[in-house]
């Protein structure tokens, strides 16, 4: 009698122990918030850094355009400065070459101003020497033709002169109206070379701004990430301090024999839809991750429970019990059934169990390291006391 007491002193013992240790977690400040609920945190603070990486992208890639545009504003300001350039010498030459050719059309106009005065203040006196001292009419007649013919020759040079003034003139006028042209092109681009520094200045701002905001929502993402693995390092020490009290509670009692727990495998379990519903949460808190075996195993615990007269006659009251199941505790249960969502075969799992698919007779199980008896399913043991 004095043994069992001191056996049964020791598994409330552990039971307690797992509390205390909860206790410390929440005063460490790791376990304030849930599991569940820092991996919610998680993963929207992981797509809104997707999402701020793709904006950081684009910003990029906008930055990047308005720089390519900016090149080439800037060669066609650099081509249109070289025609304004080429066309304001060709310019400078035209009004030397309009000077010069002003210059030799004056000249000649003199010159044939000068014979035409000369000829005709002594047409009469030289055309009668002409005919006096002319050793034949032929001569004299050539003579005169020679005089026509410098008289038509100096008319034609100056009106092929005057021609090529007026062809160098609308030549000119031709370049200054494509200096206009370049000018005005030259006065858009810069408008546009204007703006385009406006853009630029622009992207680099809401580039660095996106930069600044994926690094802090990454910042975010690693600290809840820290969380999390300090959580579960937490977690995991805990599951190593209840196997380990496990483990030296059947190394006390090794020379007796666990518990005997009845087989209630056939035995359907009336329940609410809620509570069909709270146990299929409870299955996907413990063996979320565990094969479908290991899920009609936790199931089968639960059960065992509810028929056990050690243990609370309810789903509920099981699910519920003080210092019993971690995810009750740590809000992680809470946080599943407020999502409204639980994964079919949990759910499968559920209504297996509830209507007598019981595939376990024992009312424990916890991660397993190896050293508690018990069946071994997946990443946990099961076993009795």
């Amino acid at each position: 009698m004095k043994k069992k007491l001191v056996i049964s002193t020791l598994v409330l013992s552990i039971i307690f122990s797992c509390n205390c240790y909860t206790a410390r977690i929440n005063a460490a400040g790791v376990g304030s918030i849930s599991k569940d609920e820092l991996i919610k945190q998680k993963k929207a603070s992981d797509q809104k850094a997707s999402e701020l990486a793709q904006q950081k992208d684009l910003h990029k890639q906008k930055l990047n355009d308005v720089n390519s545009q900016m090149g080439q504003v800037s060669d066609s300001i650099q081509k249109t400065n070289d025609n304004i350039s080429k066309v304001q010498k060709e310019i400078r030459d035209t009004q030397e070459k309009i000077k010069k050719a002003k210059k030799e059309a004056n000249e000649r106009y003199e010159e044939m101003k000068y014979r035409i005065k000369y000829i005709y203040e002594n047409s009469s006196a030289n055309t009668l020497s002409e005919l006096l001292y002319s050793k034949s009419m032929a001569e004299f007649l050539n003579k005169m033709q020679f005089t026509a013919d410098v008289y038509n020759f100096d008319k034609k040079a100056i009106v092929e002169y005057q021609k090529k003034l007026e062809q160098i003139d609308e030549y000119q006028k031709k370049l200054k109206n494509n200096q206009a042209e370049l000018k005005k092109k030259q006065d858009d681009l810069k408008k546009q070379e204007a703006t385009l520094n406006e853009s630029i200045k622009t992207q680099r701002d809401n580039l660095q701004n996106a930069q600044n905001a994926y690094n802090n929502q990454l910042n975010q993402s690693n600290a809840l990430d820290k969380k999390i693995k300090e959580l579960e390092a937490y977690e995991k020490k805990l599951e190593e301090e209840r196997a380990k009290a496990v483990a030296r509670a059947q190394q006390q009692q090794k020379n007796n024999i666990p518990q005997n727990v009845p087989s209630y495998s056939g035995v359907a379990t009336n329940v609410s839809a809620s509570e069909e519903f709270l146990l299929g949460a409870i299955i996907q808190c413990e063996a979320g991750g565990e094969p479908y075996e290991g899920k009609l195993a936790v199931g089968s615990v639960i059960l065992n429970r509810v028929h056990s007269p050690k243990f609370p006659n309810s789903l509920t009251g099981v699910i519920y019990q003080s210092g019993q199941f971690t995810p009750a505790r740590s809000g992680r249960l809470a946080m599943v059934l407020q999502s409204g969502r639980v994964d079919a075969s949990c759910m499968q799992a559920a209504r297996e169990v509830l209507s007598g698919k019981i595939t376990i007779n024992c009312l424990y199980f916890c991660m397993n390291y190896g050293n508690i008896r018990g069946t071994v399913i997946g990443k946990q043991v099961f076993y009795n006391l």
